[in-house]
């Protein structure tokens, strides 16, 4: 899954862009099953792990004033009485959509048949989060037609 995990350097995005159109049918399983379930659960674990600890460190560092945060003295109150059990859960559905929106860009890359079907019934479903970002890939892809 490392297209999901990686950034582009400088120029790198036409090589990934190349690299998944040369590998579109194995590709398009992948991105179909990452957008459908959302992250990995290893992944999910490692990454919520990693962001509910900085969050457990932050709030030390806040509750002992040993950063300026900038913040009104209420939502300091906030942050240090935040429950780590809602964070969680925002960080979980954060990390999720995050995954889910890289897959449904991944898809609008390749522009299979089953990529374009299922954009084009997210870009009609208005209740769907991710509608709006399926309407504009097919907008650009459109443009660049």
């Amino acid at each position: 899954m490392d297209w999901q995990t990686s950034n582009c350097g400088l120029n790198e995005d036409n090589i990934l862009i190349r690299n998944l159109l040369e590998n579109a049918v194995l590709i398009e399983p992948l991105l179909l099953q990452g957008f459908e379930e959302g992250a990995p659960k290893d992944y999910l674990d490692e990454t919520l792990g990693a962001e509910m600890e900085r969050l457990r460190k932050n709030k030390e560092l806040i509750s002992k004033q040993q950063i300026q945060t900038g913040l009104s003295d209420e939502d300091l109150k906030i942050a240090i009485e935040s429950d780590p059990e809602s964070a969680s859960e925002r960080i979980t559905q954060s990390i999720h959509r995050g995954w889910k929106t890289r897959a449904l860009s991944g898809l609008g890359v390749l522009k299979t048949e089953g990529a374009m079907e299922l954009l084009k019934s997210i870009s009609e479903d208005k209740s769907n989060e991710f509608n709006s970002l399926a309407i504009a890939i097919l907008s650009q892809n459109k443009e660049e037609e």
